[in-house]
């Protein structure tokens, strides 16, 4: 799997026509994460770097709802793992469009009906990948115990567990598998192997969270 995509600090500010201070205060705001500030050899010299597509949907967000609420609200809205609200199925089916089968399996294999975010966070998941690669019952029920094992891992890592975590979902003849990667480093599978979904979390629960926000 090939690195993503960079973009030098002076591209992103000539696209978003942004400036150099807003760019440093939603930095110190925490809208958008240190880490995707990379700095970088250049033949200018150092030189700072952001992930393409991870900062544009990132400004574009902050840009569409900037007026709709203060940076203080936004870093609260971008930054949801650190909520420790619980949400029960019913309450979250309609705005996140959850399948029945995807809430009944959800109440099965996890024993419970209302979810922290992280965990409501996997269980939207696989909503999507019932919809978008057509999992089985039993391949749906699979991600959700994968999931359930990953979350109890992610709970003991930092502040900002789903920070910079990529899901990967491979295909080989009619076994699926689940990978989660730390970071942006290369990923290799065996020729007979296919990647038929990728998932950024951090993207991904903000996408959930601003959807709760707004209409919750």
């Amino acid at each position: 799997m090939a690195q993503e995509e960079l973009i030098s600090k002076k591209e992103l500010l000539q696209l978003t026509g942004i400036s150099y201070g807003q760019l440093y205060r939603w930095k110190r705001q925490h809208l958008i994460p240190d880490i995707w500030f990379m700095k970088q050899s250049s033949f200018t010299g150092q030189e700072t770097f952001f992930p393409k597509y991870k900062i544009l949907a990132r400004i574009s967000v902050i840009l569409e709802l900037k007026d709709q609420y203060s940076l203080e609200e936004l870093a609260q809205l971008l930054s949801p793992e650190s909520a420790d609200h619980t949400y029960s199925l019913e309450e979250v089916r309609k705005p996140l469009n959850l399948s029945l089968s995807v809430q009944s399996a959800s109440r099965d294999v996890w024993g419970k009906d209302a979810f922290r975010f992280t965990e409501l966070l996997f269980v939207y998941l696989g909503n999507e990948l019932e919809r978008k690669i057509g999992f089985t019952q039993g391949e749906l029920r699979e991600w959700l115990q994968t999931s359930k094992e990953w979350v109890s891992q992610l709970s003991k890592s930092h502040k900002n567990p789903l920070l910079d975590q990529q899901i990967i979902i491979t295909r080989k003849g009619d076994v699926i598998s689940f990978l989660m990667l730390k970071g942006q480093g290369k990923m290799y599978t065996d020729c007979s192997s296919e990647v038929i979904h990728k998932v950024d979390l951090a993207e991904r629960s903000n996408e959930m969270n601003l959807t709760l926000q707004q209409t919750l």
